[in-house]
């Protein structure tokens, strides 16, 4: 249960920072990939010849390389991540209906948590930077418990890429092209 403004507040964070690691170790965009995905980006693709469709997170390569940064990209989404989109779009949607934008990490500049819908005023409501996402991963790796040899483990913005980098690698290597395009 949830006794306390406070613990709402706190509740909140952690579940945008569980959204932000199930996307990153799952999918395997970068940061600003995941923080510019956008509510409606979760799409079914039917292929030729292949018998069920396959779902993909559509969003933008955000790379600092001509010819990359801003094209459009489709990443394949496990039901996992879907459902982490479904979570965020429910937690965004006051803040897109207010700003009349579609970021799914659209939030308050200042007033995290169970305050960020009060007076949410349209120039208030940004997309969070690396940053904040760094603080509150660890917050919530904090909140898990997570240790490594002994010692509190540090969730960062780029470890989910790296696992799921190594996990397509080493599992099936015929998404290696794929993943090769991303990098």
């Amino acid at each position: 249960p949830v006794r306390s403004v406070r613990e709402l507040v706190r509740r909140t964070d952690l579940l945008y920072g569980a959204c932000f690691v199930v996307i990153s170790y799952l999918v395997g965009p970068r940061v600003s990939e995941i923080l510019h995905l956008k509510a409606g980006c979760v799409h079914r693709r039917s292929a030729e010849g292949v018998s069920e469709p396959v779902t993909v997170m559509v969003g933008a390569i955000f790379k600092r390389q001509s010819g990359y940064h801003g094209r459009a990209h489709e990443w394949v989404a496990p039901p996992a991540a879907v459902q982490a989109v479904a979570v965020l779009e429910a937690l965004s949607a006051g803040h897109r209906a207010v700003a009349g934008r579609e970021e799914l990490w659209l939030r308050r500049w200042r007033g995290n948590g169970a305050t960020e819908w009060l007076g949410a005023e349209p120039e208030l409501l940004k997309v969070p930077s690396t940053a904040r996402v760094s603080i509150q991963l660890g917050r919530f790796g904090a909140w898990l418990g997570l240790t490594h040899e002994g010692r509190p483990w540090k969730l960062t913005t780029h470890q989910g890429r790296k696992t799921f980098a190594r996990f397509a690698a080493l599992r099936d290597r015929t998404c290696l092209f794929a993943l090769a395009q991303q990098r």
